[in-house]
């Protein structure tokens, strides 16, 4: 007679699972150019209708709808941050607010964000309507991208993100020690409550000039929790200049 161990069972099916995602995992390349990179992605779950969301950059967000009427995030200094943006956002439960690329602790209160106008409705890839808070990125002087299994609204939970290659082309007047980095944002499952990142990564950076960053001659990677962002940011010296070859681009696959 056979004799099963009930653990071992439970182990191997735990390590097939990991080996079918594996198999499916998808190769994904995020690029963004000057101004292009998406601070916060914002979809309506409420009940009613939306009437506007306006921007009023380094100042407030004022989002007006039927069911929750005015709702207004001012940009208090010392606590006006993408993170507590977010998070008051969502705790209001009118709208849904993921972080992409930006980390949790950029400011408000300066001219970071982009729009300083009333927003207009975009979707994202899954064809979702949401609407977009992009980085001016020559105020903050950094620019980001973000590798996440959450990019988009109602991605399905259990996958992580396996980060192959950085490549970044940003004219910031000299190469910064520490200039390129890598960080690891934890999530709840849908990115709905996104915690502090963590650093993973640094190096040298190399001022206007194309540069691709891999490991172990492009053999090695960076991988990430079960629903983690990877997060790839390129500056530091405070000297952003835009200019049209400035781009930052993360590479990878989502299992």
């Amino acid at each position: 007679m056979l004799l099963f161990n009930k653990p071992l069972i439970k182990k191997m099916a735990s390590l097939d699972s990991i080996q079918l995602k594996k198999a499916l995992a998808k190769g994904k390349i995020v690029r963004r150019a000057d101004d292009e990179p998406i601070a916060m992605r914002l979809r309506y779950v409420g009940t009613g209708t939306i009437t506007s969301l306006t921007m009023t950059t380094a100042t407030n967000f004022v989002i007006i709808t039927s069911d929750g009427g005015t709702d207004t995030y001012t940009f208090a200094s010392g606590s006006g941050t993408m993170g507590l943006l977010a998070d008051n956002i969502n705790a209001d439960g009118v709208f849904e607010a993921k972080l992409l690329d930006c980390l949790r602790a950029d400011v408000t209160t300066a001219s970071n964000i982009l729009e300083n106008t009333t927003l207009t409705a975009t979707t994202d890839e899954n064809g979702e309507s949401c609407y977009e808070l992009h980085v001016d990125t020559d105020v903050p002087d950094y620019s980001t991208v973000c590798l996440s299994p959450f990019a988009n609204f109602d991605a399905p939970t259990g996958h992580r993100v396996v980060v192959k290659e950085l490549r970044y082309r940003v004219n910031f007047n000299a190469a910064v020690a520490a200039g390129v980095k890598v960080y690891r944002r934890a999530s709840a499952p849908n990115g709905k409550k996104q915690n502090t990142e963590v650093l993973l990564f640094s190096q040298l950076s190399v001022d206007d000039t194309d540069t691709t960053v891999t490991w172990a001659s492009g053999r090695a990677f960076i991988t990430g929790g079960v629903d983690d962002d990877i997060i790839f940011r390129i500056g530091g010296n405070g000297a952003v200049t835009d200019t049209s070859t400035n781009f930052v681009q993360i590479v990878g696959d989502i299992e």
